[in-house]
C-alpha cells in the first residue's frame, strides 16, 4: 500500500505574521483549511487537494478543491467543485458551480456560472450562464434568457402531463 503525505507549511516569516496554508500532496480530499476564527488570508494548493476552504485569496495550481469561499479565486490547470467569490478566474480548469461578481474563464469548462460579469475566453465552455454581461469569444450552452424559456417550457409540460393523468 502506497503512503500518501500532505505537508502544510507556514509562509516565510514577515514583518507581521500572517497564516498562509500551502498544501502539497497527491490527495487530501478530507482536509479543510480554516483557522477557526474566520477566513485565512491566503491559501495556495499545488498538486494536491482540499475538501473546503474559506480565505481571502485562493490559488490552485494542478490541484483541486471541493468548495471555496474567498474574495479572489484563481485556478490554473485544476478543478473546483463550487466557488463563491468576488472575482474568480479559471485557466485550463474545470468547475461545477461559480458564483461571483466577476468571472473570467480561459480554456475552461464550467457547468453553471452566476455572475454580474462573465468573460468567456477562447476555448471556454459554460453550460448555464446567468449574468448581467457576457463578453468574449466563448459561448454558453444556455444563457439566462434561454434558461428562463427552457424552464417555462418544462414547467408547462409538467403541468400538462399532470392534468392528463
Amino acid at each position: 500500500m502506497s503512503q500518501r503525505t500532505i505537508a502544510i507549511e507556514p509562509a516565510p516569516p514577515a514583518a507581521e505574521p500572517v497564516p498562509v496554508v500551502v498544501a502539497r500532496s497527491a490527495a487530501a480530499p478530507a482536509a479543510r483549511a480554516s483557522n477557526g476564527h474566520g477566513p485565512l488570508p491566503d491559501v495556495r494548493v499545488e498538486m494536491g487537494g482540499l475538501g473546503a476552504v474559506q480565505a481571502d485569496k485562493v490559488v490552485v495550481s494542478a490541484g483541486g478543491i471541493g468548495a471555496a469561499r474567498a474574495q479572489r479565486v484563481s485556478v490554473d490547470v485544476g478543478a473546483i467543485g463550487a466557488v463563491a467569490a468576488d472575482r474568480a478566474r479559471l485557466s485550463a480548469g474545470a468547475a461545477n458551480l461559480v458564483l461571483a461578481r466577476e468571472a473570467t474563464l480561459e480554456q475552461a469548462i464550467v457547468q453553471t456560472v452566476t455572475a454580474g460579469r462573465v468573460t468567456l475566453g477562447r476555448g471556454s465552455v459554460a453550460g448555464i450562464v446567468v449574468a448581467a454581461r457576457v463578453d468574449g469569444p466563448g459561448r454558453p450552452i444556455i444563457d439566462g434568457r434561454a434558461g428562463l424559456i427552457t424552464g417555462a417550457v418544462l414547467a408547462l409540460a409538467w403541468f400538462l402531463l399532470r392534468r392528463l393523468r
